[in-house]
């Protein structure tokens, strides 16, 4: 069974820092956590190699999430799948995921593969994640250790 896991993250709570810190230096890693350019705009963060992957305009009047951008991120990972990484991060489980875009695709096509996917879902769309994932997801505190005990036994998996 493929595992599957989110970090619950509340107002004020970094799952990108708790998820980046826990897989940094794990072989086979793959994926993105949530980052902010230099002019505040919104970005993703390859777990990777470190690369910003633009997903909206500059910062300012909340969160300016292209879709389009999005998809893209989501294509080029997926492209990056053979061979299957030990472990496939992806940034968040949000309204997009939720109807069935965003990270979604990508996400089924990982699970389907038997990767295992760690993401981030904020306590306010749990409920949302809970109807999607049901009891295939473990749910993870925002916490490095928590994030590291779960992934750890994964590296080296690819």
């Amino acid at each position: 069974m493929t595992r599957l896991a989110t970090v619950v993250y509340h107002a004020g709570q970094s799952p990108d820092d708790a998820i980046l810190s826990a897989v940094r230096g794990l072989a086979g890693v793959r994926g993105y956590v949530q980052a902010r350019r230099g002019d505040g705009g919104l970005a993703l963060l390859d777990v990777a190699d470190g690369v910003l992957v633009p997903l909206g305009g500059p910062a300012g009047g909340g969160c300016r999430l292209d879709p389009a951008a999005l998809d893209q991120a989501a294509a080029g990972l997926e492209a990056r799948l053979t061979p299957p990484p030990s472990l496939l991060v992806l940034n968040r489980f949000g309204d997009s995921e939720a109807a069935g875009f965003g990270f979604r695709p990508l996400l089924e096509t990982a699970v389907e593969a038997g990767i295992p996917v760690l993401l981030a879902v904020a306590d306010t769309r749990l409920a949302l994640w809970q109807a999607y994932a049901g009891e295939m997801g473990e749910t993870l505190p925002c916490s490095k250790e928590a994030v590291s005990a779960w992934a750890a036994p994964l590296a080296g998996r690819s």
